[in-house]
């Protein structure tokens, strides 16, 4: 029950993420010029704020990452196995989070 009400919450994580990037994606792509690349903002000097296509690189992965999330989530059912995977995403986003929190 405990894994269920896990998963249908990280679904939702990820889709909302997914949906989020995916829009920050195209926005950076079609507007660049109201994006400040070039080690400005509040997490300039990182690899993915100096140019645009780094920029959209990052954002594919995030975007990737997330899809990746949710199907973890939507096929679970079929393979048991798959919660590992659930948790092991759930884990290094968590990470990933908290090294940026600290870098920046």
């Amino acid at each position: 029950m405990k894994l269920k009400i896990t998963k249908i919450i990280w679904a939702i994580v990820c889709s909302f993420f997914m949906w989020l990037w995916s829009d920050d994606f195209y926005t950076a792509f079609k507007t660049p010029e109201i994006y400040h690349f070039g080690g400005e903002g509040p997490l300039g000097g990182l690899w993915w704020d100096e140019t645009q296509k780094a920029y959209l690189i990052f954002g594919a992965i995030l975007v990737i990452w997330f899809f990746i999330g949710l199907m973890l989530c939507l096929f679970q059912y079929k393979k048991e196995k798959l919660k590992y995977g659930i948790i092991a995403h759930i884990i290094a986003t968590f990470i990933y989070v908290i090294v940026i929190r600290i870098l920046s």
